[in-house]
């Protein structure tokens, strides 16, 4: 999902509201050729729960400790790697 504005060459509404979305950028890039069936959701709605989680996260430094041990595991056991390419993407 990316955070993405209307086209500022869209005509605005009768009331002159511009609404912000997320959307999956595959899905606007690629169109129904795209296998996502995420909808696109409006920022307003869902902002303060989205920081509500995050902020919840950092106050529990233990969790975001066991979440990225997974995720190493979950990449270590795909297959292949390049380590040389690995640590230029992480430095």
């Amino acid at each position: 999902m990316r955070f993405e504005d209307k086209d500022p060459n869209y005509p605005q509404p009768r009331g002159g509201h511009i609404y912000h979305y997320y959307t999956c950028l595959q899905r606007r890039n690629l169109g129904k050729m795209c296998s996502c069936t995420q909808k696109s959701l409006r920022a307003a709605k869902i902002e303060s729960a989205v920081w509500a989680f995050v902020s919840n996260l950092l106050k529990d430094p233990e969790k975001i400790r066991s979440g990225m041990e997974a995720l190493l595991k979950q990449e270590q056991a795909t297959g292949p790697h390049e380590p040389a390419r690995e640590v230029k993407v992480w430095t």
